[in-house]
């Protein structure tokens, strides 16, 4: 098949093969909450086909990156499969997509920058808690570092340009604003998002194989908890 040329499919807008083994799926609305959780319905009836031909898959936003073994499968029979694994999907979308609740403290202890964004935005500290808390919000991608989220969703109200100077440590579990989106940090790295919060929540489990609470597409909202309430679960008795 003569990859220049882009077949109709009606699942994404474009696609392209950035190596011999690997197809590029592009999707419209890269920020809408329908197409992430598209993009998560098609991975999730990959995977749970397990064919021998699938190496790996990694969504961003708007995109789709599929890695296959390309002597198993021809580049029109691949392309046959993704398009019945997205109708596949399309049919299964009925389903309530996975729903998260995360415990947040927005003590000023743990929430360095909650003051400065609730200045810079015009509102009180509460008003910017219960703004965060009160919207349900998509994960969008999962990048930068294994388990960061890009929750889409943040209130128009809440919208701040990220740090001109990001910060040089950022404490794992630091619950942050930037652009249109917030994001749980699940490693200290540097970055530049504005920390209004602090939680426990475990972002990433080890066993026989990594699993993300908060894989792309998944729901997610916020709800508020003490700085005891914290304490007692960074720090067991």
């Amino acid at each position: 098949m003569d990859r220049s040329v882009t077949l109709h499919q009606p699942a994404w807008a474009h696609l392209e093969w950035p190596s011999e083994d690997t197809v590029l799926l592009h999707f419209d609305g890269p920020l809408e909450p329908d197409t992430a959780a598209r993009i998560a319905g098609i991975a999730s009836v990959l995977r749970a086909g397990a064919p021998t031909w699938l190496l790996d898959l990694t969504g961003g936003f708007g995109k789709l990156l599929v890695h296959y073994r390309a002597d198993l499968v021809t580049d029109t029979a691949l392309l046959a499969l993704l398009h019945k694994a997205a109708t596949n999907a399309t049919h299964a979308s009925t389903a309530q997509p996975s729903q998260v609740t995360i415990p947040v403290c927005y003590d000023p202890r743990v929430a360095p920058d909650l003051g400065l964004v609730a200045e810079r935005l015009g509102l009180s500290i509460d008003a910017v808690v219960d703004l965060h808390q009160g919207a349900t919000y998509q994960v969008l991608a999962v990048g930068f570092a294994l388990g960061f989220a890009y929750l889409g969703g943040l209130p128009e109200s809440l919208k701040l340009p990220r740090k001109s100077t990001p910060a040089m440590r950022v404490p794992a579990g630091s619950v942050a604003i930037a652009e249109t989106q917030t994001t749980i940090y699940p490693i200290e790295t540097p970055g530049g998002w504005h920390i209004i919060g602090k939680t426990h929540h475990q972002l990433v489990s080890r066993g026989t194989s990594i699993d993300l609470s908060l894989p792309m597409g998944a729901q997610v909202r916020f709800e508020s908890i003490s700085f005891a309430q914290l304490q007692n679960q960074i720090e067991p008795r």
